[in-house]
């Protein structure tokens, strides 16, 4: 069953995100009909405005620096200088040296940290993983499940204690 997710999901990620996928065609008309090589960077917002034929600035610099909030109901994006500096302003408050967050079960564990991320290709990175070992990812997937099953110990970015780390960790 896990190898057919692997294969589904991979699939996907072609159809969608590939070379040839059906996302860079539509990108690619776009760039065609408009001129606009900036077409990746839009928001679907932008993107609709784009086709509509109204004027939309410039957004290339995305692509090199974003800084992107949720303000009064409404996406907010910043970029370029503007967002490099908010994001070392937020650089300096983020601890370094420890981890903070809520446990979702209590313990100490000691272990190898390996660091799986959100991929494309998650086999990649699974056969790393070892018995013991710590797992660190953005999040977690249920195809995710056979590193998990060897972890002492996992770390995330996202959820609390309802998500689908710390339900599969107790």
């Amino acid at each position: 069953m896990q190898h057919l997710k692997f294969e589904l999901r991979k699939t996907l990620n072609e159809v969608w995100m590939g070379a040839d996928a059906l996302l860079s065609k539509v990108l690619e008309q776009l760039v065609k009909r408009t001129g606009r090589e900036d077409a990746s960077s839009m928001t679907l917002g932008e993107f609709k405005d784009c086709l509509n034929g109204k004027n939309i600035k410039d957004v290339s610099d995305r692509h090199v620096y974003s800084h992107i909030t949720w303000e009064n109901d409404k996406i907010k994006i910043i970029s370029g200088g503007e967002a490099y500096k908010k994001i070392r302003e937020l650089d300096k408050v983020i601890p370094k040296n420890e981890v903070i967050g809520t446990p979702a079960f209590h313990g100490i564990v000691k272990g190898k940290v390996k660091v799986i991320p959100l991929s494309i290709n998650p086999e990649d990175y699974l056969p790393k993983m070892n018995k013991g070992d710590i797992l660190v990812s953005d999040t977690t997937w249920p195809e995710l499940m056979v590193a998990i099953e060897k972890a002492s110990a996992i770390v995330t970015d996202e959820g609390g204690m309802m998500s689908h780390a710390a339900i599969v960790a107790r």
